[in-house]
């Protein structure tokens, strides 16, 4: 057990090396990820990239965004962060925090004009995502900003069918909700 548990550092320790290693400057990342919000606002006092992507394209806004750092998200959208920044995946900061639950990260990007309907690899949006793990609360958000609820996904797929396939009983009772609405 202690092998894998190593292994699995090691494994982990690499890929953070390569993500890192590809960046002029990666402090801005490393700070952005921990929560660190005395460096992040040091590191743009002093001119930081706020846009620098790692080997896999992922920006300072991207990885706060993906960790519900809400207020590191806030100060790298004040300095200009681009909110739709596209990873190698072409997933969105919007999409990574729907998919993590990030309900207050998701009102911050939505209020700074992130695109609800964004698609990622395989036709995802911030919905789809949201629904495929069952985050009722973000659904709502998303809903509430537009975001087209009968998108397929190239697994033929709404974020409806996500939800349901998945067994998120609360997150499909709010789909059937307002479909029902949208019938009446």
């Amino acid at each position: 057990m202690r092998f894998l548990k190593n292994l699995l550092f090691i494994i982990l320790s690499t890929s953070f090396a390569q993500t890192i290693h590809s960046m002029e400057n990666p402090s801005l990342y490393i700070a952005s990820r921990d929560g660190n919000i005395d460096n992040v606002k040091t590191l743009l006092e002093n001119n930081a990239n706020v846009d620098e992507k790692s080997v896999d394209s992922i920006t300072p806004l991207y990885i706060a965004s993906l960790d519900g750092h809400k207020e590191i998200v806030n100060i790298l959208l004040k300095h200009k962060a681009n909110v739709d920044a596209l990873s190698k995946n072409n997933c969105t900061p919007l999409y990574a925090a729907s998919q993590n639950g990030h309900a207050e990260t998701v009102k911050i990007l939505l209020e700074h004009k992130a695109n609800v309907d964004a698609l990622a690899k395989n036709n995802c949006t911030p919905l789809y995502a949201a629904s495929s793990v069952g985050h009722t609360d973000v659904v709502k958000i998303l809903l509430e900003n537009k975001a087209n609820v009968d998108t397929l996904a190239k697994n033929n797929c709404t974020p409806l069918h996500i939800a349901s396939l998945y067994g998120h009983a609360e997150t499909v009772k709010f789909f059937l909700s307002i479909k029902l609405m949208l019938i009446h």
